[in-house]
């Protein structure tokens, strides 16, 4: 698969674990989750300029960038060099704005090892840092040349980011007008060939889009459903929610915010309320009273830098029958009670 990005091209390769270790054999340079290295030594084990990493929010930092472009340049990295990242959307996020800005970029690949940094973070050429506790406040739009998915990978995978997951994939069922909810709702969407058909789907879904707007200038915005909420609940929490289950949350809260302003009738709201409820553990919305008072408390400033509009923001909501829009001018009073709305009324904890 081959997508171009503006004036750059990525391809997008399904291989196998024989494959991946024979292509990691070669004279680069690779940022790798420690966990990785550890996990997978017939990978990881024999490659040479590594630089490993706790990967954690709290690490994707202007701080741990530094350190490893000061690797890089400790080690002869030039402008020709090639740089690979094994990890999660974490990995992904940083190894991917230390190519854009090394010697004002050099070549990049992914090997994304999480469900969800295979259908979203290693895809489309965004790169974020952390700043001062906002979430990807700093980044760039720079693709990777090539992105290898493995799909062996997720053998290995808990049942949180499994869940992690699948939230970017019931996102992007929403978005598509429910192609790939069939497949999402069998009991085995996990197993390798129908687990297989939902990654492909959800890439093709998310290229096709970056394709038409790679600078996230128009319909890619719509790819931020859920994340407006999301990005307050993991900043003002210090991420210690992590992104697929605060992308759930905002999922619903958008579903709260919509019915409120009328933008969608009971039917359909009932009905993306039904499909969490169905996708995901009952207590997987549940935001406690410490939790929310956290949120009230600090969230604003985050809101408010989230997409950097002022004093209020553009967010994602449901209208109508099936479509979701870009809905501007949605105040902080707004998110914060669409968030609240689950405690209050017993919701997705009853």
């Amino acid at each position: 698969m081959k997508f171009s990005l503006a004036d750059k091209q990525t391809e997008i390769k399904f291989v196998s674990f024989r494959e991946l270790t024979v292509w990691c054999q070669k004279g680069c340079f690779y940022i790798i989750d420690a966990n990785i290295d550890r996990e997978y030594p017939e990978i990881c084990g024999n490659l040479n300029h590594k630089y490993l990493f706790a990967a954690l929010e709290e690490n994707k930092t202007l701080v741990k960038a530094e350190d490893i472009i000061s690797c890089l340049l400790l080690n002869g990295a030039n402008r020709e060099s090639h740089l690979i990242a094994i990890g999660g959307g974490i990995t992904c996020d940083l190894a991917g704005w230390v190519a854009a800005n090394y010697m004002r970029g050099c070549q990049l690949s992914f090997i994304p090892t999480s469900l969800i940094a295979m259908i979203d973070a290693a895809l489309g050429g965004k790169t974020a840092l952390n700043f001062q506790g906002s979430k990807n406040l700093i980044g760039s739009f720079y693709p990777a040349s090539q992105v290898l998915i493995a799909t062996d990978f997720i053998k290995s995978l808990s049942s949180k980011m499994l869940l992690a997951g699948k939230a970017e994939l019931v996102k992007t069922a929403l978005l598509q007008k429910g192609e790939l909810l069939p497949l999402l709702r069998q009991d085995n969407w996990i197993e390798p060939e129908t687990l297989l058909e939902i990654i492909m789907n959800a890439v093709n879904f998310k290229m096709t889009i970056c394709t038409l707007d790679p600078y996230d200038k128009k319909q890619r915005r719509l790819l931020n459903l859920g994340h407006t909420f999301a990005h307050v609940i993991e900043s003002a929490l210090n991420y210690q929610v992590e992104h697929g289950r605060a992308v759930a949350i905002g999922i619903a809260a958008a579903a709260n915010l919509s019915f409120i302003r009328n933008m969608i009738d009971i039917k359909r709201y009932d009905n993306i309320l039904q499909l969490l409820q169905d996708s995901f553990p009952q207590n997987y919305f549940f935001v406690d009273s410490r939790e929310f008072a956290v949120i009230e408390k600090k969230g604003q400033e985050f809101f408010l830098h989230d997409k950097k509009a002022g004093k209020t923001s553009r967010v994602v909501l449901f209208n109508g029958i099936n479509d979701v829009i870009i809905t501007e001018a949605v105040s902080w009073q707004e998110i914060l009670a669409s968030i609240n709305t689950y405690e209050n009324k017993g919701g997705f904890n009853a």
